[in-house]
């Protein structure tokens, strides 16, 4: 019998849960998540989170998460970021010097293109170039520390593209899977000369290449889907 791979993922509102053999996978931490995976009864039985990108939005629940772990009784959780990424290791040390008797922290950086087991799951980090916005609230096309996931779990392939510069990466990231979440640039900030995120016409393109797709926001909505079933 086929397992469908959306089965084993939840979107949350920003944040992409995997269910693997040896736990659950929770993709970035935005503010609040917390909230929705105690919500969706997910917050106990999570093992690992990856942080795609050093994004401010991708880390700005780590503490909240941290806190809500520790006062539910969990012991250690991995937290793998990319290389690069400055942010993720700067909160783990707050949180652990802070904190030095709660939540256990197992922390380990990544290079974009290798592949690790978390969680039973064969996770790769593909590189991209992420768009975000910089301290002083503008665009920059510059990009940040961060990558793309392609990850295999029983059910399938599952691709984690966040939003980035259009171009063929995202396509052959997309290409082969079974389920493909893909962020979509949603969110008003000022318009520039080189575009640095997805737009929704660039997304449904990228979305073409997988068998499934969801478009999920920057603003961590869900979209419309791209090819909804008649």
């Amino acid at each position: 019998m086929n397992i469908d791979p959306a089965s084993r993922c939840r979107w949350l509102g920003g944040a992409l849960w995997i269910q693997g053999p040896a736990g659950g996978l929770l993709v970035d931490a935005p503010s609040g998540v917390e909230t929705a995976l105690a919500r969706e009864g997910l917050l106990a039985g999570l093992s690992a989170v990856i942080v795609s990108s050093e994004r401010s939005r991708a880390v700005a629940g780590l503490l909240g998460l941290w806190d809500a772990l520790d006062r539910v009784g969990k012991r250690r959780v991995s937290v793998l970021h990319v290389l690069g990424d400055e942010r993720t290791p700067l909160l783990a040390g707050a949180w652990s010097q802070g904190w030095p008797d709660a939540l256990r922290l197992d922390l380990d950086g990544l290079s974009p293109g290798s592949t690790t087991d978390v969680c039973g799951l064969a996770a790769e980090l593909v590189p991209l170039r992420i768009g975000d916005v910089s301290w002083g609230r503008r665009p920059s096309a510059r990009g940040v520390a961060g990558c793309g996931l392609r990850i295999d779990t029983d059910a399938g392939r599952v691709v984690w593209i966040p939003t980035s510069r259009p171009g063929t990466a995202a396509q052959r990231l997309a290409t082969g899977a079974d389920l493909a979440v893909i962020e979509v640039g949603v969110l008003g900030w000022p318009s520039m000369d080189v575009a640095w995120r997805l737009a929704r016409e660039d997304a449904t393109q990228v979305a073409s290449f997988a068998s499934t797709a969801w478009l999920v926001g920057d603003d961590g909505a869900r979209l419309p889907d791209p090819d909804p079933p008649n």
